[in-house]
């Protein structure tokens, strides 16, 4: 985890398309331990979502999994 969380955003460049996710919205205002985010069911989904968007997608859709957003 990164303090302030400023300071762990990405800034786009030339040819890059960047989405920045705060993980505390997922969470209602807590963010899962650095340690046990690997094995989040959440996280993967919004992984795999950062992973597989389209161009231009900067806000995850509504997660499904665990009855989230």
């Amino acid at each position: 985890m990164v303090t302030p969380n400023s300071a762990s955003k990405l800034t786009a460049v030339d040819g890059a398309d960047v989405a920045n996710i705060n993980v505390a919205e997922w969470y209602d205002g807590y963010a899962p331990r650095h340690a046990l985010m690997p094995r989040d069911p959440l996280l993967a989904e919004l992984t795999a979502w950062g992973l597989e968007r389209g161009p231009g997608e900067t806000r995850p859709p509504g997660v499904a999994l665990l009855g989230r957003r």
